[in-house]
């Protein structure tokens, strides 16, 4: 029985196998981290008291990821138990109000750009060796060229900037990139945890240790 494949057909098969392929990994695989930058001579970051903020005007968003920052960074408060929206904004008393509750170090994490990169797939013969000209005939009706397309990605770019607030200075920063996300909440879980996990790595930052309530609640917002 002879196969037949039309153009259209055929180039609709290659983009969604290319889709699939791209929903198949998670946000995680699809996380890495571009570029990082550390203070030179920095050490083990050892802080008394850390707060964790990530910048968002989605208070639920907020409050996930930065009780997920908390439970994997020593003695880390997040900022949303701190302060509110609107005092998390006004920079001018929050560098005082830090230094009043005792808070050394702090970890700011925010969305810093949406790309989109396009991606021509070069299209591709279905045959290895040439034919006679019946043979090819054929042929040419049952497996024609497969024409490229374009793939559309979405590139979001999240920096994260560690900062020691005993001498208000910046000792490491971080911009991931992350490929198509399929939300908000999972691409933000999948940066903190790469970036904690090459904090952990380079040999910056210690595990932390929680009670076991919090660390399961924490867990379960993963």
């Amino acid at each position: 029985m002879k196969r037949k494949r039309t153009l259209v057909h055929t180039a609709a098969l290659g983009a969604l196998v290319a889709a699939a392929l791209t929903a198949c990994s998670s946000t995680y695989d699809r996380t890495k981290l571009a570029q990082t930058w550390q203070e030179p001579g920095t050490s083990p970051m050892h802080f008394k008291r850390m707060i964790v903020a990530f910048s968002t005007s989605d208070e639920a968003l907020r409050r996930n990821i930065e009780d997920k920052l908390a439970s994997q960074i020593p003695n880390a408060t997040p900022s949303y138990r701190v302060m509110g929206m609107k005092q998390a904004q006004d920079s001018t008393l929050i560098r005082q109000h830090l230094n009043e509750l005792g808070f050394d170090g702090a970890l700011v994490m925010t969305v810093a750009n949406v790309d989109t990169k396009v991606n021509y797939v070069a299209g591709s013969y279905w045959y290895g060796s040439p034919y006679t000209f019946g043979p090819y005939w054929g042929y040419a009706w049952g497996y024609p060229y497969d024409p490229g397309y374009v793939e559309v990605d979405k590139i979001v770019s999240v920096e994260t900037q560690i900062f020691s607030l005993t001498n208000d200075k910046l000792i490491w920063a971080g911009r991931s990139e992350t490929t198509n996300p399929k939300s908000a909440a999972k691409l933000a879980n999948a940066v903190v945890n790469r970036v904690v996990r090459t904090l952990h790595n380079d040999g910056l930052l210690a595990r932390a240790t929680c009670a076991e309530s919090v660390c399961g609640k924490a867990a379960s917002l993963q």
